[in-house]
């Protein structure tokens, strides 16, 4: 079964940064691999499940404030929000880190 193709209904509000960056996903991947590719869909597929992982990491962090957890939380999804396009989460996820890393939470 093909993957299903990548739409723009997955873009953010008119004028606001795009939440998806199928460019910066697609350099990402290995040459000649499309972003519609099964193992595209299974790269997003496993991101979402981190990324639910790491939110819920950042949540507990914050609530007892530990900076040092919340750091490495915000840094692991800074970074993997990156590697898959969500340019917008990889921001505010970088400031989630900055703050941490100044001590707050």
């Amino acid at each position: 079964m093909p993957a299903p193709a990548v739409t723009d209904e997955h873009t953010s509000a008119p004028g606001a940064p795009a939440a998806f960056d199928a460019a910066a996903f697609q350099r990402s991947l290995p040459a000649g691999m499309g972003v519609d590719s099964l193992l595209a869909h299974k790269v997003i597929k496993l991101f979402a499940g981190e990324c639910a992982k790491a939110l819920t990491e950042i949540e507990r962090a914050a609530a007892v404030a530990d900076a040092q957890a919340l750091s490495r939380a915000a840094h692991a999804l800074k970074s993997s929000a990156a590697a898959v396009g969500a340019g917008t989460l990889s921001g505010i996820a970088k400031e989630v880190e900055a703050l941490a890393r100044g001590g707050e939470t």
